[in-house]
């Protein structure tokens, strides 16, 4: 049976989405790395040292602030954006990084489909193996939520939902409304694979962004939408034929690791004939000009579509045979 890897990188703590979004730019303006200490004199007569440190931690995990060594620094892909952003325009750098978080997104996909705050939090804690109580955890991502406009309490529970009509700017608003498409995209990506199998990706650093904006531009940009999930499918079978023992140094490539886990039964031969298939989608994509007529191929909307849809269903069909030998298609 395949063993998972550990999510004890999952630390969630308890803290306000403010502060976190509010600590990242204060180290966007800072010209060098702040220490614990320094980064806490920037709050000092507002907030404890031990509470800039909670939202620094969650900065970390929502991918907003980086550190070694040498102490805390903002991430490089948000620097500029959070240079420049307004108080309000805060909430919605904080909101990107939660949107890809995957205890927060599987949190919200449990919600988008009725389930309880406490039943979403129960479910998300167990599944990502997260050290904090259920109730603090639902406390958290609630707060969490609410600030980043993301969900709100209905007075009989928590729905996902955005509303842009208070915003004053046409350019901020059309930031959220990209966001909101985002979202639906990366929550029916979840709804495809199923939770166990979000999980197992999300743990191995494998996100939904290419999925998604594969399901967001298949439209205007089939081909680069196509090869964006296709790539997708190629690091998950680079990940789990790692795992289980096949040789995945270069230069073999996706053609190599399936034969190699047909070679040990783990995809039986049918399996992996469809999966040689999606070889000859991801060189199409991905080759131009074709290696043997020597001509590009051409990418129209609907393969874009059903490669994303199909990258999502190969995936959890493998996941599910690899690990539980069930045949699902």
């Amino acid at each position: 049976m395949l063993r998972l890897p550990s999510s004890s990188r999952y630390q969630i703590p308890d803290v306000g989405g403010e502060l976190v979004a509010d600590v990242a730019k204060t180290l966007a303006n800072s010209a060098a790395r702040l220490t614990l200490p320094q980064l806490a004199n920037c709050y000092l007569g507002q907030y404890s040292s031990d509470y800039v440190r909670r939202a620094a931690l969650a900065g970390l995990q929502l991918g907003l602030i980086v550190s070694d060594s040498a102490g805390y620094a903002c991430s490089e892909k948000r620097r500029d954006l959070l240079k420049k952003a307004s108080k309000i325009e805060l909430k919605f750098e904080f909101r990107e990084g939660l949107q890809d978080y995957g205890p927060f997104l599987l949190y919200a996909d449990y919600l988008s489909k009725g389930f309880s705050p406490f039943e979403a939090s129960t479910r998300t804690r167990g599944l990502f193996e997260i050290e904090q109580s259920t109730d603090r955890l639902e406390r958290i991502f609630r707060a969490w939520g609410k600030y980043a406009e993301l969900i709100e309490d209905t007075g009989v529970g928590l729905k996902i939902k955005v509303n842009t009509d208070h915003l004053l700017f046409d350019y901020v608003k059309r930031l959220v409304e990209a966001l909101e498409a985002e979202l639906r995209a990366k929550l029916f990506a979840i709804d495809m694979l199923g939770p166990e199998v979000f999980t197992y990706l999300d743990r191995n650093n494998i996100k939904l962004d290419d999925i998604a904006k594969a399901l967001r531009n298949y439209e205007t940009d089939p081909k680069p939408s196509a090869a964006r999930s296709l790539e997708i499918f190629e690091r998950f079978v680079h990940t789990i034929a790692a795992e289980r023992g096949v040789d995945v140094r270069k230069p073999k490539g996706l053609m190599d690791w399936m034969d190699g886990l047909h070679s040990k039964n783990d995809l039986p031969t049918n399996l992996w004939h469809v999966c040689r298939g999606m070889v000859g989608l991801r060189n199409m994509t991905h080759h131009n000009p074709d290696s043997e007529t020597g001509l590009e191929w051409n990418v129209s909307f609907k393969v874009a579509l059903t490669s994303a849809l199909l990258v999502s269903i190969m995936i959890r069909t493998v996941f599910l045979y690899v690990t539980q030998r069930k045949q699902e298609f």
